[in-house]
Formats: structure tokens, sequence, C-alpha cells
């Protein structure tokens, strides 16, 4: 990765930056051991999965953009006080990063329960605003 993968991140974000354009990198899985590197090579934030330890990043990188705290497996286990607590915890990591968008992470599919993707919506709505 450091010898060939980022040094053509860099390269190729700094275009895209002196274009104007801002780059948000996005990876499956856990970033903790590469999110530094990424955000060294330009990236103005990371979407990703719930297994990134997201308000680490938070606390190391005020400004950049975060995506993808969310998991869906408290979802799918439909327990309306695990889903809030899921909610509650993302929401402090919002306020923490001046550019977190509540997300889903791992992707919602389609046998989880609506009554599950209802509440997440519905409290995410009532609590998640600057």
């Amino acid at each position: 990765m450091n010898k060939y993968i980022f040094p053509r991140y860099e390269e190729y974000w700094s275009i895209l930056e002196a274009a104007g354009k801002r780059t948000i990198f996005m990876s499956d899985g856990c970033m903790d051991r590469f999110a530094d590197d990424v955000m060294a090579c330009g990236a103005t934030g990371i979407v990703t999965e719930p297994h990134t330890d997201f308000k680490a990043l938070s606390r190391r990188y005020e400004d950049m953009v975060l995506v993808g705290e969310g998991d869906v497996r408290a979802l799918l286990r439909n327990n309306p006080d695990e889903i809030r607590s899921m909610v509650d915890s993302m929401v402090e990591t919002a306020k923490i990063c001046s550019g977190y968008f509540m997300c889903i992470g791992n992707q919602i599919p389609w046998n989880t329960p609506s009554e599950a993707i209802k509440l997440y919506l519905d409290y995410s709505a009532d609590i998640a605003h600057r």
C-alpha cells in the first residue's frame, strides 16, 4: 500500500484538488489501520462500515467527512432499545465531527424488518440535527 497505492492516491487526488474537487474515500471493512494514510493522501473524508472506530477518527480529524457508522445488525435484531442506542452513539460522534452523515454503513438488505428501519429513520430525524 505504501509503495504502490498511496502514492497514486496522492497523485490523482491532487489533480482533483487542483480542480476544486474533494475526494471522499470509500472502503468496505475496518479503516482503522489505513485511515491516517488515506487522509494524508488528501482525502476529505471516509465512507466505510461500522467496524471502524468512528469516534477515534472524529477526534483526530474534526473537519473530515465520515459516513457509515450505523450497523445493520442492530436493525436486523429489531430491538428498539438497541436501535435507539446505536442512533444515540452516532449522534455523539456527529457532535465531534463537523462532516458527519447518518448512514447504515453495511447496507440495509431486503430482509431488514421495516419497523426497525422506520424506527431508525424516525429517531434519527428526531435527534440527529445540528
